[in-house]
């Protein structure tokens, strides 16, 4: 299961996503704050806590790259729309669409259907 979840392929509901999303963010932010008080106490040096968060960083980026790009493949969308949240303004009108959008009923070139719906053209 936790190798899924760094993993590009396949999709994802709108509640995992969400829920994902939200726990990923959780353990970042408590990890970031041991990482930055602890080390940076223990060395009296923010520079050393600040290298040695650069795996927990790269972590979060990857996994949070795969929720979304596996969100997007269950709107049937390629993975290169995560782009589009790179573009201001823009980008919180697309999150919301992700967030929102339900995904497409039945299996689609992505993969099967997460929540297990019949297809309209089966």
């Amino acid at each position: 299961m936790l190798k899924d979840m760094f993993s590009f392929n396949g999709r994802m509901r709108r509640i995992h996503y969400f829920l994902y999303g939200l726990a990923g963010g959780l353990i970042f932010s408590v990890a970031y704050l041991i990482v930055a008080f602890a080390f940076g106490a223990m060395f009296d040096s923010f520079a050393v806590s600040l290298v040695l968060l650069i795996p927990c960083y790269i972590a979060y980026l990857w996994f949070t790259l795969a929720i979304g790009v596996k969100r997007l493949h269950d709107i049937d969308k390629s993975g290169w729309y995560l782009l589009i949240l790179l573009i201001p303004i823009v980008n919180f009108i697309w999150a919301l669409y992700m967030l929102f959008a339900d995904g497409t009923v039945g299996p689609n070139r992505f993969g099967a259907d997460p929540k297990n719906r019949v297809g309209a053209n089966a």
